[in-house]
């Protein structure tokens, strides 16, 4: 398996770094999130370490600037 295939996204962090740079840019969460294109919901649910949706993702890791493999860690073995 790859190091890729063995690899979950660490959403805490990344949610602290989008809520970060939210409020860095004097941001409310709703224009946040009609800037990136997602509900409200979702935001709430992320900040709660809910899942994050693959297209989510990648709105959230281009209005970050990012790499979203910066935002991998190892599973650990079972």
């Amino acid at each position: 398996m790859t190091a890729l295939a063995t690899a979950r996204l660490n959403s805490e962090a990344l949610f602290e770094e989008l809520d970060r740079r939210r409020r860095e840019r004097h941001m409310t969460r709703k224009e946040l999130c009609a800037e990136i294109g997602v509900t409200g919901s979702s935001y709430c649910s992320w900040s709660h370490g809910c899942g994050i949706s693959g297209s989510a993702l990648a709105r959230v890791a281009e209005w970050l600037g990012i790499d979203v493999r910066d935002y991998l860690k190892q599973r650990e073995a079972a």
